[in-house]
């Protein structure tokens, strides 16, 4: 085994690091506002991310019938951004008024 720098080294280690660490909450949601564009992202408000599962609150039930039919491509696109499955569904609620 040749020597290698200690930067090389701490680097390695480093992406070794958040490889194992996973993806956050915040960044799924990141990804998530991506995905579903600027007039959607003002009708959800994400909540949490439970088991693969995004649990968002909707604004109204029209949005929340309209959303279920983009599911599917939402959960695609997430992964996409992710780079792996990080995803496999989307649950919805209404808000509260």
């Amino acid at each position: 085994m040749e020597p290698r720098r200690l930067n090389d080294l701490i680097s390695d280690v480093l992406k070794d690091v958040e490889k194992r660490k996973g993806i956050g909450e915040e960044e799924i949601f990141r990804f998530l506002k991506v995905c579903v564009g600027n007039i959607i992202k003002k009708e959800i408000t994400p909540v949490r991310v439970d088991r693969k599962t995004i649990i968002l609150s909707v604004s109204s039930p029209a949005w929340m019938n309209e959303l279920s039919f983009l599911k599917g491509k939402i959960v695609k696109c997430v992964n996409k951004k992710a780079g792996k499955e990080i995803i496999k569904d989307i649950r919805f609620f209404l808000q509260r008024r």
